[in-house]
């Protein structure tokens, strides 16, 4: 994979050969507004790149309920329409940050299993998630 984009918040990684736009989180805190930034720039890589398949290593990072709202309306429903049908999340064993992006997920019913599916995986299974993806 390469490295496309950087910050003190994130990394983006792009697998051309695969179709899979990768995130890794980097603080285990960041702000509401800072992470709204971070998911635009997000973005504009998908946009321009237009990936099948999608990887997150949220790291320690707690996703807070209102973000977890804004994903789901903001950004889900674009990755959706764009096609992408695959989203792996590698996630810390901490109950609570696990909890917290799980809970973004099952809370969401605009979501069918046919147009998209998500796996969660620990963190240090990520060869066994960028599997999944493949199929």
């Amino acid at each position: 994979m390469k490295k496309i984009y950087s910050s003190a918040f994130q990394e983006i990684y792009y697998d051309v050969e695969n179709s899979i736009i990768k995130n890794i989180w980097l603080p285990d805190y960041i702000s509401f507004e800072q992470q709204k930034e971070e998911l635009r720039n997000w973005m504009t890589k998908f946009n321009e790149l237009k990936p099948k398949y999608m990887l997150t290593n949220g790291g320690d990072m707690v996703v807070p309920p209102q973000m977890q709202d804004w994903i789901i309306q903001f950004l889900f429903p674009t990755i959706i329409e764009k096609g992408v049908s695959r989203y792996a999340i590698l996630v810390p064993d901490e109950f609570y940050s696990k909890l917290s992006v799980e809970q973004m997920f099952s809370e969401d019913k605009e979501i069918s299993n046919d147009q998209f599916q998500q796996c969660f995986f620990p963190q240090n299974k990520e060869q066994k998630a960028l599997d999944w993806l493949k199929g």
